[in-house]
């Protein structure tokens, strides 16, 4: 017959294993939320871009401002359910990909920062102005840094499933980054010269 102390100890391993699967669970549904407002928030801006005048642009700025306040949910969840996985998991804050992965959420919640405040300025101007006028030019720092901040996610996710060291999880996350933030560039120089050519149009 099982004994107490055994008993206790089974319970106890469950509980562990329930709360790492719940855990994960929570965490990846972060990991899609937080996809899904990325994607969203890119074509908001992109739409926004290509807005036949100033009203449709506020509309869409203000789809991209409303998806992007899921980040800061998003990155408390991955810090919390990932620190409980690695509390189990016997890694400590002082390993390599850890401290790159601690960076990456403190630069994404930085960088949403200075997006939703240059997004939330950019949307006044236009609810002060004509709805009828012509649409602002571009705002290719916001669309830079939200590319940004897309790398980043990305080159945090690739270190979490990799778990290199430091060095390389640092290498790795500037360069994703650096591969988001040059991203937007192609599409920059065609947005440049729509709107004199369809004003021209017009």
């Amino acid at each position: 017959m099982p004994s107490a102390p055994a008993d206790a100890s089974r319970l106890r391993r469950g509980l562990i294993v329930d709360g790492y699967r719940i855990a994960l669970f929570i965490h990846l549904a972060a990991l899609v939320a937080a996809a899904w407002a990325s994607s969203r928030t890119h074509l908001a801006e992109t739409r926004a871009h290509r807005a036949a005048n100033a009203g449709e642009a506020l509309q869409w700025y203000m789809i991209a401002g409303k998806a992007a306040r899921i980040f800061p949910v998003v990155i408390v969840l991955l810090l919390a359910t990932g620190g409980y996985m690695m509390s189990l998991g016997g890694y400590t804050w002082r390993d390599g990909w850890i401290v790159t992965g601690v960076l990456a959420a403190l630069l994404l919640f930085a960088v949403g920062g200075v997006l939703g405040a240059r997004g939330r300025a950019g949307a006044r101007a236009l609810a002060q102005g004509d709805p009828g006028a012509a649409p602002p030019a571009p705002d290719y720092v916001a669309a830079r840094l939200s590319r940004l901040n897309t790398g980043i996610a990305l080159g945090a996710m690739f270190v979490m499933v990799t778990k290199p060291s430091l060095v390389v999880s640092l290498a790795a996350l500037v360069a994703a980054a650096i591969i988001g933030a040059v991203s937007v560039r192609a599409a920059a120089p065609e947005a440049a010269t729509r709107v004199p050519s369809e004003a021209a149009g017009a």
